[in-house]
Order: C-alpha cells, then sequence, then structure tokens
C-alpha cells in the first residue's frame, strides 16, 4: 500500500514540475475508475508564449519518460487551437 502512495506522490510531483518547467498550467488532476486523468494547458495569460504548442509537445515526451521510468502505462495527446476556458452553465 505505501508504494503506490510513493509511486503516486513521484508521479504528481514529476508531471507538475515538468509543466510549470515549460510554463504551462495544470489545469485538471482526476482520478476515477478508469485512472488518472491530467490536463496540462499552455499559453493561458499571463504565461502566453509564441511557442506554446511546442512547449506542450516537449512537456508531453517528458511525461511520457515519467511514466517509463515508474513502469507505468500512459495514454498521451496533444491538441491546438483556440478553447473556451471558464465557467460553463447558469447561476
Amino acid at each position: 500500500a505505501d508504494e503506490g502512495a510513493v509511486v503516486a506522490q513521484d508521479l504528481m510531483s514529476s508531471i507538475q514540475r515538468i509543466c510549470y518547467s515549460h510554463e504551462g498550467t495544470l489545469n485538471k488532476f482526476l482520478i476515477d475508475d478508469k485512472g488518472m486523468l491530467f490536463l496540462l494547458v499552455f499559453g493561458l495569460p499571463p504565461l502566453v508564449h509564441p511557442d506554446d504548442p511546442t512547449r506542450a509537445v516537449l512537456a508531453c515526451m517528458s511525461i511520457v519518460q515519467v511514466f517509463r521510468r515508474l513502469e507505468l502505462i500512459g495514454r498521451f495527446g496533444v491538441t491546438t487551437g483556440r478553447s473556451y476556458c471558464g465557467v460553463c452553465g447558469s447561476a
């Protein structure tokens, strides 16, 4: 049981470190019956760069290496373009 917690902590801190070193934002972290989800976002103010897509790909490649080091299986994706990031629904 302790080993799982150590691996989870290592994974989370590694992803945070990678995300922030590329000046991205860790927008979501979810755990459900299908596993974990990390949603990293690049290009949100005030961390806007002309090379944000490149930063996202480099961060993804580093995260793949973390998963390999920890002997975990992961699925990874990178997309570009405008996206709505705000409140949805009615108050």
